[in-house]
């Protein structure tokens, strides 16, 4: 059937107008065409057609792509309530200058929001935790591995939660220790587990602190003995000469 002539003016000027090529103007019109329920409505079609402009999208492959990778944002929101930042792209771009250890590849081949989603066994991750796991990354400066390491240490020190002064406070922390190694970071945090549960044993072990042993006062060990027993260590502990002596010289007589 013939289409709307306002449909041809519209999508004409994504050439003439943004600069668009003829392909990525069709992909364009046939995903907004689809996604509206067959309208173009005119104000939609020219924002996204700015974008891409903007994007540089020359190629069907790239509009097809860009689509796709909208979607999935679109998904991410619906599912997890935040779109990730850090993507496979983004993460490979931050490993390029770090020797990736295989040893370690759990923590640092994979994004904070894979990581958590695989901690998870699979189940979407929340989006704060996702959003905070980001943080120590972009605002922090810590390596992807090593805030994946800390991430995890905190979810088994606080029995699956994520409090977010609490992690910052352990990010700020090994991030003035200079901790950049993923092998590093999970040292620190092995220690840090250890430490906690021997805290934890010895606060069951004895709940009311420890208990301080005052010496026993002289009188309790001599309130048994006999007025005979006192007198005679009393005359034992007066050196008898020694106060002679001195009452002599207090009298003058050094004789």
């Amino acid at each position: 059937m013939e289409p709307l002539s306002s449909h041809v003016r519209l999508a004409e000027s994504l050439v003439l107008k943004f600069g668009l090529t003829v392909g990525v103007t069709n992909v364009l019109i046939e995903y907004v065409y689809s996604l509206k329920s067959g309208q173009l409505p005119k104000k939609y079609v020219e924002v996204i057609a700015n974008d891409w402009r903007n994007k540089q999208i020359q190629t069907v492959e790239q509009a097809k792509n860009n689509i796709e990778n909208q979607e999935k944002k679109v998904e991410m929101r619906e599912k997890v309530g935040y779109i990730p930042t850090i993507t496979e792209d983004g993460l490979n771009r931050l490993n390029k200058e770090r020797n990736i250890d295989p040893m370690y590849s759990k923590y640092e081949s994979v994004t904070p929001y894979q990581f958590l989603k695989n901690l998870n066994n699979g189940n979407e991750p929340y989006g704060q935790h996702v959003r905070l796991a980001e943080s120590l990354v972009h605002r922090f400066d810590l390596p992807v591995g090593v805030a994946n390491v800390l991430i995890e240490y905190v979810l088994e020190v606080n029995d699956g939660k994520l409090p977010t002064k609490f992690t910052e406070t352990i990010a700020a922390d090994w991030r003035y220790k200079g901790v950049i190694g993923t092998g590093q970071a999970l040292e620190i945090a092995k220690e840090s587990v250890e430490s906690r549960k021997q805290r934890q044993l010895n606060k069951e072990l004895n709940p009311f602190g420890a208990k301080q042993v005052m010496p026993l006062p002289k009188w309790y060990n001599d309130r048994n003995k006999s007025p005979e027993e006192h007198q005679l260590e009393h005359d034992e502990q007066i050196d008898f000469e020694k106060e002679r002596k001195r009452i002599l010289e207090k009298l003058g007589n050094k004789n």
